[in-house]
Parts: structure tokens; sequence; C-alpha cells
């Protein structure tokens, strides 16, 4: 069963008590909560823990009412929030949905037997919505993401990916020819250097397109993975695609930047590792 890890943003110990024994008797999925006893304890778990939801409650030693959702929600804005609130009114409920929570649920008896689903339910809408918004900012022609999109999934991925022990690596691909003479075969070497990057990385890796002629992969974890193995396989696979594709030779340069310390939070600070560049070109 899937293990959802969800951050508890409650004060009341007897609240605590009841969330956690209604999150263990619910059979929709297996959940593992922490808990945080204000807004400041939340947002340091948020910096360093990895958690697919939030239960909040609004009115908090350091926090009161909408505030808790809006600081949450920008800076944190992937993560689903569920308010679980003693409030029972309509007009609260309206504004704290239209702050950015998913869902405003009643402390009620009734409300223990269902929490769990509509954390799950909150969880889903987020990725159906998130998927969507990625869907519409995607390159047409290499259906990698475009740079905006790129860029806040590829940030969006190192908020966590430090507490995961992750190190990240960025590769860099910039086609060098195509904007020359050879311009009326720039949409097939587009599409040859597209193929070559997915025939070398999986699917679960990070693909954009920052600009008409340079390409980025986002490689999750490369903990145990060699720079120059990894480069070589993109050289071999440029020269295979190639060689079928009846265009000009590619002349493609690749960079390979790493993680050296901390994952850092901004995709800049990837971008100024200072790693060599490699330049292929197919006969």
């Amino acid at each position: 069963m899937t293990t959802v890890r969800v951050l508890v943003v409650e004060d009341n110990e007897a609240d605590q008590e009841w969330i956690r024994r209604s999150l263990a008797a619910s059979n929709f999925r297996n959940f593992e909560p922490s808990f945080a006893r204000s807004l400041d304890e939340a947002t340091t778990q948020l910096h360093t823990k990895p958690f697919d939801g939030v239960f909040l409650d609004l009115g908090l030693p350091d926090s009161h009412a909408l505030f808790t959702v809006t600081h949450i929600r920008s800076n944190f804005p992937n993560i689903p929030i569920v308010v679980l609130s003693g409030t029972d009114d309509e007009s609260i409920t309206l504004a704290a949905m239209r702050s950015g929570a998913q869902e405003y649920l009643v402390k009620t008896p009734e409300t223990r037997h269902f929490i769990g689903r509509a954390l799950v339910c909150a969880i889903e809408r987020n990725r159906s919505v998130a998927t969507l918004r990625m869907n519409l900012f995607r390159d047409p022609d290499t259906q990698f993401l475009a740079e905006p999109a790129f860029r806040m999934m590829v940030e969006t991925y190192l908020e966590s990916a430090e507490s995961r022990k992750f190190r990240p690596m960025l590769l860099i691909a910039g086609l060098e020819n195509s904007w020359n003479k050879q311009a009326q075969f720039t949409s097939l070497l587009v599409d040859q250097v597209a193929t070559a990057l997915t025939r070398t990385f999986p699917q679960e890796q990070i693909f954009g397109r920052l600009r008409g002629d340079l390409f980025a992969v986002l490689i999750k974890d490369g903990r145990k993975i060699a720079k120059a193995s990894v480069l070589e396989q993109f050289q071999q696979n440029l020269l295979e695609v190639q060689a079928s594709g009846g265009s000009p030779p590619l002349r493609v340069s690749a960079q390979l930047m790493a993680c050296r310390d901390a994952v850092p939070r901004k995709l800049e600070a990837i971008l100024s590792d200072p790693a060599p560049k490699s330049n292929y070109q197919t006969a």
C-alpha cells in the first residue's frame, strides 16, 4: 500500500491525537504523519523533509486565519493543503479555498472517517492540475518542457532532493549549427538532438528546451553516474540518430554539471558549475 507522508500543523495535543488515530484507522492509504505546533515549525519541516500533503489548522500560536494558508501556499506552491478547522463558516471556507487550500474540513466525529481520503483526493487533484499546466508549456517540436515550466519543475524537485540525499546533475546540450546555411534542416536537427537525449536518459528525468538551440536534462540522482560514460553514450546516440536521419552533420556541445556540496534551490546554482564543454560532430 502506498505511503503518504503528511505534515499535520496543529498546536492542540488532543486534536493531534484525533488526527493520528483517524489516519491510523484509514484503510485507504498508509499514512506517515509528522507534527508541527506552529507555522514557523511547519515552515522548517517543509524546507527539510519531503511531504505529500499538509493538514493545516488556521489558529496557531504564531499565525491566524487565512495568513496561515497564504504563507504555506506562497512558500510551497506545489504541496496540497487540507484545512482542518473547528470553525464551520461558509465565508471562511470559501476564503481558504481561494487562498490556495484544496479542501476545507470541519473537525467533527464524522470527519475522522474520511480525512485520509480527502487528503489523497487533494494530492491527486494537485497532480492533475500540475500535469495540465506542464502540458500547456511544452515545446511543440520536441514535447520537452519549455523554459519556464522546466525551471519550475527543476526547482520544485531541488526543494526535496537534499532531504532524500540525492545529488542531481544537469546536462546542457547546444545545437551549434542550427541557424547556418543549412537552415532548412533546422527542424530535423532539433528532432535528432531531442531523440538522442531521450535515448540516453530514462523517461523519469526532466527534459527541457531552454530556447531554440539549447536543451537540458535534469538527472534526478547522479550519485552512481559517471560523467564520462553519460557523455560517451550521448555521443553514440547522436551518431546513430544522425546516420539514419538524412540531414547535414550535427555539431553539438554538451556540458554535464553536478551539485558539488549541498543541493541548491535554484537552477542557476547548478549552471554556475564550471564543467568542461565537450564538442561533437557527426560525419
